[in-house]
């Protein structure tokens, strides 16, 4: 047992001599008895008896208790093994070590800091400490947690750390701090709420960040997070004395399909770190099986690009001319980092469209519609070849397409006057709701074929009004074009965008319905304010009309320089062939159904629904979905199978090129490191203070005056807990009780006698 304030003690000891003198004093009497003269007698003097004789010993053992409890209450007593217990457990600690495993840490030394770094907070971590390991790139997992580490003896923690760390190694991800962060704040706030912490008596609770902190890591989820007050961030930047330089794609589609156009080459974005020495760097092509940076594998007849890139800054350069092959390895030289050198391409293969006609033309006559779009994809390029196929729809024989037959079918131009049988609008109808793209010319007020792609609630009479112009112009410009729209976005740039010198020798004017407004949007008018070009979105296609042709009898648009560019739109809109970007980030998960069919298709087996295509450009536009199970082969060989019910797949085992295989299609896609990992300069710690992130205070080294003033502070807060001193007060209480009715009861016996 201890006492607060122990000088209490000592005054109660001096006190308790109090009753013993007290009752050393023998009290002289008072009662007077008459006698007689004593003159006659002979005096004598008094006989000397002890006078140290205590009197009513019991009562006195009474008044002495009472100020031994009192002086005891006083002192505030506490008992001293809880003290040690409680000093011990509150020096106890809740510490969560974020480790960094992205792809970035795989430069030079940075792992085995990493794994240094930890070992050492685990091996300074007291015995009632509470840690935990937390791993990140893209995502979070936990391999050692609290209840694990509390439950692990400590002699055997050390070995826990080791399993931990063997499981552990950097990925091929990029690196989410925000989440990573966010995620160990919530954990080390769970975990006060399951010991049943109140604010003010939690543990001591640190984040522990171990990572080279690059400024390719997302923070960005910081902003809206709001982070907790009991939990600071400690961080614990890696270094290395290399420097880093990476190379990213920005096309993905490299046109090497054709040998007439092997000399194509992609371009290629070059970064160079800001404390690089170097600038000089050189890009090959190499072989895929080869090891990075083998000089005696580069492909055959690969030559190579010098480039040059300051430090802390970047260049746009185009490769060397491709080799052949259905795989392509690009390398960029010269880097003290390899780990993002490496860029992998699966060229495309060449896709064939046709655009379906139907009208009444000749395709050697130059005042038709069916002459200029002959013309306008008679040189598609090596990405794809695009065939016109005219067909009258009403002539004798000519049987209705289905659906399989409008596969390949990226576009359907309705020229005709007269309205198209039923069997045509019914299959046309499908066809545009599931992604299809039509694009019908308006060539007279009594036009009937256009209206029979539109719904009846649209096309009707009443709905959408055709007449000639009132007033007869010599010609008519275009006005008021909508380049956010995707048949216009191409021609966005200021060097394309002027429509000035295109003129329209003749037209219709539309009148729309006011109830048409959410239905269709106006993409272009005339200078009259007529609407000259209609969008209307019918399911995942579209119906675009147009109220003048592009033939040079009624306009100049078929012999302008936007012509190109606004047909080979609208064939990308209906394209259901594979996207031209086939490139993908590690760690990326993907739809495997929404990835198509392509290579070694030959049948539409089952029923495809429509999907969505993933082009932010391209919102209307859809892509059959495939079939599954899939079976995917890495890079590395390993094969996984993927359930029908569940097409999804990670691309984990890093960069390169992945197989997937279905009954009916073999797809190539490239998977590269994300760009943002090449951006390995330094981050500073206040960018992630400035998101509301709070930093961990360094502790300063405690004086003897604060180390006692600490220990008072806890013996105090013990004291208050238990409050013994209520015992003693109690306990006094009953013996001056005592005390009294005894007191009383030896007065009342010297009384009678």
């Amino acid at each position: 047992m201890s006492f607060l304030a122990p000088w209490f003690i000592v005054a109660g000891i001096a006190a308790v001599g109090l009753p013993i003198v007290f009752h050393l004093f023998r009290r002289t009497p008072r009662g007077r008895v008459p006698f007689s003269s004593l003159m006659f007698l002979t005096p004598s003097p008094p006989r000397l008896t002890s006078r140290s004789r205590l009197d009513h010993w019991p009562l006195l053992l009474l008044r002495a208790l009472v100020l031994v409890l009192l002086a005891l209450a006083f002192g505030r007593p506490l008992w001293r093994q809880l003290v040690e217990t409680g000093a011990e457990q509150a020096a106890g600690k809740r510490t969560l070590l974020l480790v960094d495993t992205s792809a970035s840490m795989r430069r030079t030394d940075l792992w085995p800091q990493a794994q240094a770094a930890l070992r050492k907070f685990v091996a300074a971590s007291a015995p009632q400490d509470e840690l935990a390991i937390v791993a990140f790139d893209t995502s979070t997992r936990t391999p050692v947690t609290f209840d694990l580490w509390r439950q692990t003896p400590h002699t055997e923690r050390a070995g826990l750390t080791e399993a931990a760390l063997a499981e552990l190694a950097p990925s091929w991800n990029g690196t989410h701090f925000d989440q990573a962060l966010a995620a160990a704040a919530d954990a080390l706030e769970t975990a006060a709420h399951a010991k049943r912490e109140a604010a003010d008596g939690a543990r001591p609770a640190e984040i522990v960040l171990i990572t080279d902190l690059q400024t390719g890591g997302r923070t960005q989820g910081l902003q809206a997070y709001e982070w907790p007050e009991r939990a600071g961030l400690r961080v614990v930047p890696l270094t290395t004395s290399t420097v880093n330089a990476g190379v990213q794609a920005l096309e993905t589609s490299n046109e090497t399909a054709d040998a007439a156009v092997a000399a194509v080459r992609p371009r290629v974005l070059v970064t160079n770190a800001v404390n690089s020495s170097r600038e000089q760097f050189e890009l090959v092509w190499q072989e895929p099986g080869s090891k990075p940076q083998d000089p005696s594998k580069a492909g055959a007849g690969a030559k190579s690009t010098p480039t040059y890139v300051p430090p802390g800054q970047t260049r746009v350069v185009r490769t060397p001319a491709p080799p052949a092959g259905d795989v392509l390895r690009l390398e960029l030289r010269g880097d003290d980092e390899p780990f993002d050198n490496t860029l992998w391409f699966v060229p495309p293969r060449k896709e064939r469209l046709r655009v379906l006609h139907l009208a009444e033309e000749k395709s050697d006559d130059p005042q038709t519609l069916r002459y200029f779009l002959e013309r306008a994809f008679a040189s598609s390029g090596a990405r794809r070849t695009v065939a016109v196929e005219t067909i009258d729809p009403h002539a004798a024989g000519v049987r209705v397409p289905g659906l399989s037959e409008l596969d390949d079918v990226a576009l359907v131009v309705v020229a005709v006057e007269k309205a198209l049988p039923p069997d045509w609008i019914k299959s046309l109808a499908t066809w545009i709701e599931r992604g299809g793209q039509a694009a019908a010319v308006i060539q007279s007020p009594a036009s009937a074929a256009w209206r029979d792609v539109l719904p009846a609630d649209v096309g009707g009479a009443e709905k959408i009004k055709v007449a000639e112009p009132k007033q007869a112009n010599e010609y008519a410009l275009l006005s008021q074009i909508d380049f956010r729209h995707p048949l216009f976005a191409p021609l966005a740039d200021p060097r394309y965008s002027d429509f000035t010198k295109i003129r329209f020798w003749k037209h219709r004017t539309l009148s729309l319905d006011d109830g048409l407004k959410d239905r269709v949007q106006v993409l272009a008018r005339f200078d009259s304010g007529e609407p000259a070009i209609v969008d209307v979105p019918l399911g995942a296609g579209r119906a675009v009309l147009f109220a003048s042709g592009w033939q040079p009898r009624e306009s100049q648009l078929g012999v302008s320089s936007k012509f190109v560019p606004i047909v080979s739109t609208l064939v990308d809109l209906g394209s259901r062939g594979e996207a031209t970007t086939a490139t993908f980030a590690a760690g990326e998960t993907i739809d495997l159904a929404a990835l198509g069919r392509s290579e070694t298709q030959e049948s539409r087996k089952g029923e495809a629904t429509a999907e969505p295509r993933p082009n932010a450009t391209q919102p209307n536009t859809t892509r059959a979905r495939a079939v599954g199970p899939w079976t995917i082969r890495d890079p590395a060989g390993k094969e996984t199978a993927v359930a029908a019910d569940r097409p999804t797949y990670t691309f984990a085992a890093g960069p390169g090129v992945y197989e997937i295989r279905s009954a009916d299609a073999l797809r190539r896609v490239a998977v590269n490191l994300a760009a943002d990992e090449s951006k390995t300069a330094p981050l500073g710690v206040e960018t992630l203070e400035s998101l509301g992130v709070r930093l961990a205070k360094d502790d300063a080294a405690p004086t003897p005056a604060m180390i006692a003033e600490r220990r008072t502070l806890q013996l105090e807060e013990l004291e208050s807990k238990q409050q013994l001193w209520r015992a003693g007060v109690l306990a006094a209480i009953v013996l001056l009780i005592a005390e009294t009715w005894y007191a009383g009861r030896v007065a009342r016996r010297e009384s009678v006698a």
